[in-house]
């Protein structure tokens, strides 16, 4: 959860005035890589706060005839195969560096033809699409006493052999049941809430689970003529902000825990005392079985729902590896921006456009 890290020859030709960028995508089966295309004809890639983190939609230029798919066991067929997308910019040298966007599983590809090109459409979803779409086939048993990260990779191993970085907390999992024919990525997520964490895919498809926190990436777009940004805007809501959260967990092998925090900055425009007053969020988990895992819960939960932040919207033509979590600060005088947001989405083009971002004010 942070900006892809790139060489000083890269961050040297991102700041140049003559930037030329390249797309490459690899064609992979059971995680080996067996074709690599530079025939990108247009497309994109989404960053959203959703349980998929990543998704994509993609146009290939066909001109052999030998990617477009006519059975469910060729190279594009979907379900089978999957996509890794990355963005190159070359350097100084002529060398060209290459950033991933994402790793996609092959959702619904269509062949079409324009002047006598064959292109091949296709939309794609991160890995967490795959685990979800393999549905327990019988109950799945968690034991009492699993610790919170390996209940996770227990669940998604057993769908995918995919690579794990995991934070472990110490924090323990009562006996739990998930009915069959439910979603093992929906297993995942509830496990992962109820401990504070965050569970999602990474660029190269890995397996991430870890806190839910803000990270400085020291990136920061203004006005100028060597600016990255093209432009800003803001707006504010209120009908999802809360001044406070309830946390609660009952099981019934474990004695019952609440937990309650409240905002209480008195300078922050939900200060539970003030003016917005006492309105608590609640989220209640029979997997809470400690009063250290509720006020993990509680804090990230927190964070989450308060201090009515602004949200902003960047137009830009920087960095491509940006990711949810990012800290970057925003000035933009003529919409009164100045401060430091975290993005919360983004939508990268693949071929000739402006990279959107989506962020709210850093807490």
């Amino acid at each position: 959860m942070s900006l892809w890290p790139t060489s000083a020859a890269f961050n040297t030709a991102l700041a140049s005035d003559r930037r030329r960028w390249f797309t490459q995508v690899e064609i992979m089966q059971q995680n080996q890589v067996l074709a690599t295309l530079n025939t990108v004809a247009d497309g994109s890639v989404t960053l959203a706060e959703t349980s998929t983190r990543r998704t994509c939609d993609l146009t290939l230029v066909d001109p052999s005839g030998t990617l477009t798919p006519t059975s469910a066991r060729d190279l594009l067929a979907p379900l089978q195969s999957e996509v890794r997308i990355s963005r190159g910019l070359r350097l100084a040298g002529g060398a060209v560096e290459y950033v991933p966007l994402g790793t996609f599983g092959v959702i619904d590809p269509t062949v079409d033809s324009l002047d006598g090109a064959v292109l091949i459409q296709l939309s794609g979803a991160d890995r967490s699409d795959a685990v979800a779409s393999r549905r327990f086939a019988e109950p799945w048993t968690v034991k009492a006493g699993t610790p919170t990260h390996q209940a996770i990779i227990d669940i998604v191993r057993s769908r995918l052999n995919v690579p794990v970085r995991v934070t472990v907390t110490g924090s323990t999992v009562p006996e739990t049941v998930f009915e069959d024919l439910t979603s093992p990525w929906d297993a995942v997520q509830k496990i992962a809430e109820a401990d504070g964490l965050t569970a999602y895919f990474d660029q190269l498809g890995t397996l991430v689970v870890a806190r839910d926190e803000e990270v400085p990436t020291g990136i920061s777009y203004n006005p100028g003529p060597d600016s990255f940004m093209l432009e800003a805007g803001r707006s504010m809501s209120a009908d999802t902000t809360y001044s406070g959260v309830v946390v609660s967990g009952q099981h019934p092998d474990n004695t019952p825990v609440r937990v309650v925090a409240w905002d209480n900055d008195p300078k922050s425009p939900t200060y539970y005392q003030g003016p917005f007053g006492a309105r608590p969020f609640g989220f209640n988990s029979p997997l809470i079985t400690s009063a250290a895992m509720a006020n993990a819960a509680a804090a990230t939960l927190l964070r989450r729902v308060t201090k009515m932040r602004q949200k902003v919207t960047v137009r830009t033509v920087g960095h491509p590896g940006h990711d949810i979590g990012d800290v970057i600060h925003v000035e933009h005088p003529l919409s009164r921006i100045n401060g430091n947001y975290v993005i919360t989405g983004a939508r990268i083009p693949l071929r000739i456009g402006s990279i959107s971002l989506t962020a709210l004010e850093a807490a």
